[in-house]
């Protein structure tokens, strides 16, 4: 039960800091990875991709397997059309959608194939365009999804103008907000600070 290992995994936190020891902790739990860690470990088929601090590994994950690992990630698929310092431009289904280098030190290459990685949670979503003025990138989709999940909704969003990618959205305010049907046409909408492009 969810809310049970939730309670065991705070419990395990405050019994680490009581006592004061190192403990190495092997899951496949990514919220209880996060959750008990001061460091946390990410590996590939026995290879580590990545070792930082849980809030670093989360937001700032440096590449496209540790972004699918942790967390629910969308990816966009596309080609590096400009690169200046850590601000990339991915040319995806004839759009150019401005981003970040997931990597800042081994940025992708203008020309080479790349992958856009959003988070679900920096989606937004509206019935009109006008209501995400505020964002860097808006364009339509088409609600492939919709699922309640007390807390949350979790929608699964067509977008045709990018080659029918699905993204998926959080909406963490299903009472206060209009929920949407299965193939109900939308707007989502991102900041370019939220989209890290990731050679592939």
């Amino acid at each position: 039960d969810r809310k049970l290992r939730e309670e065991m995994q705070l419990e395990f936190r405050r019994i680490q800091r009581e006592l004061g020891v190192t403990t190495i902790n092997v899951t496949h739990d990514q919220r209880e990875a996060l959750v008990v860690s001061d460091e946390v470990i990410v590996m590939d088929g026995g290879v580590i991709q990545q070792k930082a601090k849980p809030a670093e590994t989360y937001c700032q994950p440096c590449n496209a397997f540790v972004a699918s690992f942790i967390g629910v990630t969308g990816f966009i698929s596309g080609t590096v059309q400009a690169v200046s310092g850590n601000h990339v431009t991915l040319a995806s289904g004839g759009l150019m959608l401005a981003g970040l280098a997931g990597d800042p030190g081994h940025p992708p290459q203008p020309g080479s194939a790349a992958s856009g990685a959003i988070r679900a949670e920096q989606i937004r979503l509206a019935a009109a365009a006008e209501h995400l003025g505020t964002l860097d990138t808006v364009m339509p989709g088409v609600i492939a999804d919709a699922i309640f999940e007390g807390e949350r909704v979790v929608y699964e969003v067509r977008v045709p103008a990018l080659d029918d990618a699905m993204l998926r959205v959080f909406d963490h305010d299903p009472a206060g907000h209009s929920q949407y049907d299965s193939g109900t046409a939308v707007y989502v909408g991102w900041n370019a600070r939220d989209l890290r492009v990731y050679s592939v």
